[in-house]
């Protein structure tokens, strides 16, 4: 079995910021709690076990540090995001599994995976925003363009969920599907109760979304590596921060 850093696309200046980020925080773990890993060290020395270990040591935080491990919550967030959008992208070239009477079939398979992806493009602007504001709130920088980065990166990604993929997504998601609106605008619904015709609408709404598959391939095709690269470039930047002006309080 592959391990699951080898299942997905690693960004490389995000796995490097995640690495000087936890560095930072291990310092300031220290300055704001060290009662906690004092004990903690202490129990590592006796040898107990890890559930023994954080019975011992939780009791001693004074939750000085959450604000930190909220950033880092976020920060795992955007990563485990990106690994679901790769994922989707590639379901979407996967042929139809084989299931106990062919239950799945070409199509709803694609609209499945179409809709998943849609949920993982969606979710990692969210966490994107989400991390970025985190860190904002506890990053003094003294640097008006560090700042105006930041802002900017946040206000770029709203734009691109509400305006982009929100779009996009909620017509699939919250009101009618693509096949539903095409069956309206055919008026085939009136068309069907005159004939009276026993078509499954079923079938027929799920095939309709394969007449359209290859825009969506195209599509993903194009848009995931450069959500990539757009990442790779925020994190790349990032890097050049001193973190060692991101706070706990």
């Amino acid at each position: 079995m592959i391990a699951f850093s080898d299942s997905y696309q690693l960004i490389q200046p995000y796995e490097n910021f995640k690495e000087l980020i936890n560095k930072r925080g291990s310092v300031l773990l220290k300055e704001t709690e060290p009662n906690y890993c004092q004990r903690f060290q202490t129990c590592e020395t006796l040898g107990l076990t890890p559930k023994q270990i954080l019975k011992q040591c939780s009791p001693l935080l004074s939750g000085k540090f959450n604000r930190f491990i909220d950033l880092l919550e976020s920060l795992f967030e955007v990563g485990y995001y990106w690994k679901r959008l790769t994922e989707t992208a590639r379901l979407l070239e996967v042929n139809v599994p084989k299931t106990p009477n062919n239950q799945i079939h070409e199509a709803s398979w694609f609209i499945y995976n179409l809709d998943f992806y849609w949920h993982a493009a969606y979710g990692l602007e969210e966490r994107i925003i989400c991390f970025l504001t985190r860190f904002k709130k506890i990053y003094k920088s003294p640097s008006p363009e560090e700042a105006k980065l930041l802002e900017l990166w946040i206000v770029a990604t709203k734009k691109l969920k509400t305006e982009g993929t929100k779009k996009v997504r909620d017509p699939l998601a919250h009101f009618r599907s693509q096949g539903v609106q095409g069956w309206r605008n055919d008026h085939q619904w009136e068309a069907g109760l005159i004939r009276n015709d026993p078509v499954d609408l079923i079938k027929a709404y799920d095939s309709s979304y394969l007449r359209h598959r290859q825009f969506y391939l195209d599509y993903v095709r194009m848009w995931v590596p450069q959500r990539g690269k757009a990442l790779s470039i925020i994190f790349d930047r990032l890097c050049s921060f001193s973190l060692d002006r991101l706070e706990s309080e």
